[in-house]
C-alpha cells in the first residue's frame, strides 16, 4: 500500500462516516438521538478503553517485529562485510572464490529475492547462493597459518545465516485474523456510538465523526503496514545490501589494481 492509497482509504472512510452521520440526522428525529445519548456514551467509554488496550498491545508487537527485521538486515550485511574484509587476508585462489560467491549472493538478493519478499516469498536462488558461499568458505584451500582467519569467517557466516533466517521469518509473520476482526469490530462500534450522540449542529457532528473515523482508519492501516515489513510504503530498504555490494566491488577493484589489501 502506497502513501497515496493510504491517504485515499483514510479520507474515504472519513467522508463515508460523515455522510452517514449527516444522512441519519435527516432521517432520524433529534429527540431519538437524545434518548440514546446516555447509553451510547457509556458504551463508547467501555469500548474505547478495550480498544485502546488492544491496539496498544498489537502496535507494540508489530513495531517490535519490524525492528527485529531491520536489525536482522543490518546484522546480516555486517557479517557479510566482515567476511569480505577477512577474505582479503587469504591467498589469491581462496580469496577470489570467496569474494566471487559473496558478490553473487548479494546480487541475487537484490535482484531476485528482495522483489519476491514483497510477495512474501523467499528465493531459492538466493538460498542456493548462500549455501555455495558457506561451502566455499568452509572448504577454502588455505595455509595452516590462515586457519584462524577461516574460523572467524565461519563464525561470521553462521551469524549471517541466523540473521537471514530471522529476516525470512519476519517476512511472513502477521497479526492473527481474529485480532484483526476484534480491532475492526471495536472500531466500528466506536464509530457507531459516535453516530447516536446528540448534537445540536448536525454539520459539526458529521465533521467530528468523519475525523474520528479517519483517525481510527489511519491507526489500523499503520499497524497493517508495520505488520509486513517488506511491503507497502513502510517497507524496509535494501540500502544495507546495496552498500555492502558496493564495498565488495571496491575490494575487488582494489585487489585487481594494487593487489590484496584490507577494505576500509
Amino acid at each position: 500500500m502506497s502513501y497515496v492509497e493510504l491517504g485515499g482509504f483514510v479520507v474515504g472512510t472519513g467522508l463515508l462516516a460523515a455522510f452517514l452521520c449527516a444522512a441519519l440526522h435527516r432521517i432520524v428525529h433529534r429527540d431519538t438521538f437524545r434518548r440514546y445519548h446516555e447509553v451510547g456514551y457509556a458504551v463508547f467509554l467501555q469500548l474505547g478503553v478495550i480498544f485502546a488496550v488492544l491496539l496498544a498491545f498489537v502496535f507494540n508487537n508489530v513495531w517490535s517485529d519490524y525492528n527485529v527485521a531491520a536489525q536482522a538486515i543490518n546484522t546480516e550485511c555486517a557479517s557479510l562485510h566482515g567476511i569480505a574484509i577477512l577474505s582479503d587476508r587469504l591467498p589469491p585462489p581462496a580469496r577470489g572464490a570467496i569474494i566471487h560467491d559473496l558478490h553473487t549472493y548479494l546480487t541475487t538478493v537484490l535482484e531476485r529475492e528482495w522483489p519476491e519478499m514483497q510477495q512474501r516469498n523467499s528465493s531459492r536462488a538466493a538460498s542456493g547462493r548462500f549455501q555455495a558461499l558457506w561451502q566455499t568458505v568452509e572448504t577454502a584451500n588455505t595455509d595452516p597459518a590462515d586457519n584462524q582467519v577461516r574460523g572467524q569467517m565461519l563464525d561470521l557466516i553462521a551469524a549471517a545465516h541466523q540473521s537471514r533466517e530471522t529476516r525470512l521469518f519476519q517476512m511472513t509473520q502477521s497479526v492473527p485474523g481474529l485480532i484483526w476482526t476484534l480491532l475492526i469490530m471495536f472500531a466500528s462500534g466506536l464509530i457507531g456510538c459516535m453516530l447516536v450522540f446528540a448534537a445540536e449542529a448536525s454539520i459539526s457532528k458529521a465533521v467530528l465523526v468523519g475525523v474520528f473515523a479517519s483517525s481510527l482508519t489511519l491507526a489500523l492501516l499503520t499497524v497493517r503496514m508495520l505488520d509486513f515489513p517488506f511491503e507497502s510504503a513502510l517497507q524496509l530498504s535494501s540500502r544495507d545490501f546495496n552498500e555492502t555490494l558496493e564495498k565488495v566491488d571496491h575490494l575487488i577493484a582494489a585487489a585487481q589494481s594494487h593487489g590484496p589489501r584490507a577494505m576500509d
